[in-house]
């Protein structure tokens, strides 16, 4: 059984067409373009404040024979002492599940890196002490822009970003908040309760209101991407059809225990209507690579993370919507963007 035909989706709804999904997302992008163009600006990188995390998480990626770059899996390790363990995406809520870890990895960035008043919502990834927000909360508020209520799953890119803008974040450790697990409930009714309708969205809107997204551009090639997560340190959402599998062994690269590391190439006999999270972009010799984490849990090679190449990810860039996760308000309820109507 192929991974594909085993695990859920979620980009969009499953009777729309690839041209659907696109034209939606442009819809949604001119929204939030007319009420608050800065919001998708490029803005200035922020300055490397504690030079000591930046060295450590590039001696782990050292380790792991990245030679240049920057890899957000990596900073996570510096930080917590372990690649994150999320858990597996379960329903077709991948917009969210994915950006709950691009998210958290922005937020380890600012935290950190930049050293900026701000506090992580928790310190661990399976409690109520959560180094991420909680993802149904995100996840209603996009399908609600998206105009999309009920049982079903599935949510888009751009009115999930702005969703985050509007309404925000919801910290795990919320007076009220209910779940069998966090940061996303292990009983997919519960989920699925949350994406239906704005009874929960509405309930803890002043709670997620203080924790709001400020930023995200549109990435388009390769050296974009290289940029923006390298010097801007941003991780990003990236929802398409693609599908891939493992293509070729690198002639040289393995990781710090001895596997070899393949690169991943397009699977043209199958489609993933799917969101992953672009979490690194790394140099062995003279090439380039990205890394895309997926929410399905290890299937790749062992890990929930795959590389792909430069030339891979520019033919992917062009038929996908990729979004940088950037500065996300931690600090007070006050907003430097419009109000949403």
């Amino acid at each position: 059984m192929s991974v594909a035909s085993s695990m859920p989706m979620g980009w969009g709804m499953p009777w729309q067409s690839f041209a659907d999904r696109l034209d939606d997302e442009a819809r949604a992008r001119e929204q939030i373009q007319r009420l608050a163009p800065a919001a998708l600006m490029r803005h200035k990188a922020k300055e490397v404040i504690d030079t000591e995390v930046l060295a450590k998480t590039r001696e782990l990626m050292a380790k792991d024979e990245m030679e240049d770059g920057f890899s957000f899996l990596h900073l996570h390790e510096a930080i917590f002492g372990k690649l994150p363990d999320w858990k597996p995406q379960l329903i077709g809520s991948c917009v969210a599940s994915g950006d709950k870890e691009t998210t958290s990895a922005r937020m380890l960035a600012e935290v950190f890196l930049f050293q900026q008043a701000e506090s992580l919502p928790g310190g661990f990834t399976s409690t109520t002490d959560n180094a991420s927000f909680f993802a149904p909360f995100s996840y209603r508020a996009g399908r609600k822009l998206a105009g999309i209520n009920g049982s079903g799953d599935g949510s888009l890119c751009l009115p999930h970003i702005r969703g985050k803008m509007q309404f925000g974040h919801l910290p795990c450790d919320t007076a009220g908040l209910a779940s069998d697990d966090f940061p996303e409930p292990q009983n997919q009714t519960t989920y699925r309760q949350w994406g239906a309708s704005d009874r929960f969205l509405n309930e803890f809107a002043a709670a997620a209101g203080k924790y709001k997204l400020l930023e995200s551009e549109k990435v388009r090639t390769p050296d974009e991407m290289w940029t923006l997560t390298v010097e801007h340190y941003k991780p990003a959402n990236i929802c398409s059809m693609w599908a891939f599998k493992r293509g070729p062994k690198h002639p040289t690269w393995k990781l710090r225990d001895g596997s070899p590391v393949y690169i991943w190439v397009r699977d043209t006999r199958q489609e993933w209507a799917h969101n992953m999270s672009r979490m690194g972009c790394v140099r062995i010799g003279n090439q380039r690579f990205s890394i895309v984490k997926n929410t399905w849990g290890p299937f790749h090679d062992g890990r929930s993370w795959f590389v792909i190449d430069d030339q891979t990810d520019e033919a992917w860039l062009r038929q996908a919507e990729c979004q940088t996760v950037g500065d996300i308000d931690m600090k007070d309820n006050s907003s430097v963007w419009p109000s949403f109507k």
